[in-house]
C-alpha cells in the first residue's frame, strides 16, 4: 500500500506546484468591495457614516454595469451570422459590450 501512496503523493505535489507556482495570480485584481462580496445592505447603512453609503452606491453601480455587460454579450452571442443585417447588429452589440467594458475598467480604476 505504501508503494501506491508514495507515487500519488509525488504526482499530487508536482501538480500543485505547477498550478500554484505564481502566488500573484491567486490574488484578486479588484478591491474586495468591487468584487461584490463586500456589499453593504442598505438597511445597515442607517447607523453608518456617509462614506460607506457612497461605497455601497459605487459597488452597486459596478455590479449593475457587469450585469449589463453580461446581458449584451449574451444577446450578441445569440445572433447568428448568416445575413448581412445580423452581422451588422452583432457588431453593434459587440461594440456596445466593448464600450461598457471600458467604462467598467475606468470605474474600477477610479475607485467607483
Amino acid at each position: 500500500m505504501l508503494a501506491a501512496v508514495v507515487p500519488i503523493l509525488l504526482v499530487s505535489y508536482v501538480h500543485l506546484r505547477l498550478i500554484f507556482r505564481n502566488i500573484k495570480s491567486l490574488k484578486f485584481s479588484e478591491p474586495y468591495e468591487v468584487t461584490g462580496r463586500g456589499i453593504l445592505h442598505p438597511i445597515s447603512l442607517i447607523n453608518q457614516d456617509f462614506n460607506q453609503f457612497i461605497l455601497f452606491y459605487s459597488v452597486s453601480n459596478i455590479l449593475e454595469l457587469r450585469r449589463e455587460i453580461d446581458v449584451w454579450s449574451r444577446a450578441a452571442d445569440s445572433l447568428s451570422t448568416y445575413s448581412k443585417d445580423e452581422k451588422q447588429v452583432r457588431s453593434l452589440l459587440l461594440s456596445k459590450v466593448v464600450h461598457l467594458q471600458n467604462k467598467l475598467k475606468a470605474k474600477i480604476r477610479m475607485g467607483g
